[in-house]
């Protein structure tokens, strides 16, 4: 059992302010339930979101209320099958 945190990551693979924010968050996540806690990139799980959400045909309105959520399964999904992976290395809590 554990936590999977999604890392804002840019497409060059550089870290932003908001990558910091989620680090921090995970790392008080991990304090206050001591629980281990992954970082996940997060890259393209937005776009994809919306992309399903606009070919569900929903409007702009159900759209934004649901994209995080879509998003959130994404991640969770992905971190799932690659960790199935030998090679999977989880990203570091700290930079």
């Amino acid at each position: 059992m554990g936590w999977v945190v999604g890392l804002p990551i840019h497409c060059d693979g550089r870290e932003s302010q908001k990558s910091t924010e989620a680090r921090d968050f995970a790392l008080w996540l991990n304090h206050i339930t001591d629980l281990p806690v992954r970082l996940f990139d997060e890259r393209y799980t937005t776009a994809l979101a919306n992309r399903m959400l606009r070919d569900a045909d929903l409007s702009h309105k159900k759209r934004k209320k649901q994209v995080d959520k879509i998003a959130a399964h994404f991640i969770l999904e992905a971190y799932l099958e690659s960790a199935r992976l030998p090679s999977f290395h989880p990203l570091p809590l700290e930079d």
